[in-house]
């Protein structure tokens, strides 16, 4: 017999410095259940916190808050937090392009991996999409409903460079290590 990990709930779970606007609505909560129960991830009480928060919508549909910084240590839990955010957007809000952006190719490619285990420790949603992890279009694009109809969303991993995502557009950008 195991014994069970058991992480204590030490020290502070909200931030020191937080600034939100006024919400109407949120999906925070919607997102933080689906995280868990669906995509089988464990986030601490502030990664959920932050989750929660950064789903704050206004009166009129918009996010509360378009631009979101967190401000972790390197190391600390800020990819999952991320790797939530996208998985709920592309699953379950229905977000038809999404771009996670790093300073280097390298650590953009390592949460496409980290995101990519994720969805393969559930069949259900490893059904639903196709992974690709080569040098040409990494990312996670939806399947299409017919073959050959291009993929309706996507969440594509890309280096922040002066010549590189220029011109696109995206429901939700990610800028790691902004």
């Amino acid at each position: 017999m195991t014994a069970a990990l058991v992480v204590p709930e030490t020290g502070v779970q909200t931030p020191r410095v937080e600034v939100h606007p006024l919400f109407a609505s949120s999906v925070g909560d919607d997102a933080v259940s689906w995280v868990r129960e669906v995509a089988g991830m464990s986030l601490f009480p502030w990664q959920e916190y932050v989750l929660r928060n950064m789903l704050n919508m206004r009166s009129d549909g918009k996010w509360a808050a378009p631009d979101v910084g967190l401000v972790v240590p390197r190391q600390n839990g800020k990819g999952e937090v991320i790797i939530a955010r996208e998985l709920f957007g592309l699953f379950m809000l229905r977000e038809k392009k999404i771009v996670h952006t790093a300073h280097e190719f390298k650590s953009a490619k390592e949460g496409l991996v980290k995101l990519q285990g994720v969805i393969a420790r559930n069949p259900d949603l490893a059904s639903m999409v196709d992974i690709k992890t080569g040098n040409m279009d990494p990312g996670v694009y939806w399947k299409p409903s017919r073959r050959g109809e291009p993929s309706p969303r996507a969440i594509q991993f890309l280096a922040r460079s002066s010549g590189s995502g220029r011109g696109f557009t995206a429901d939700f950008l990610v800028m790691d290590e902004a």
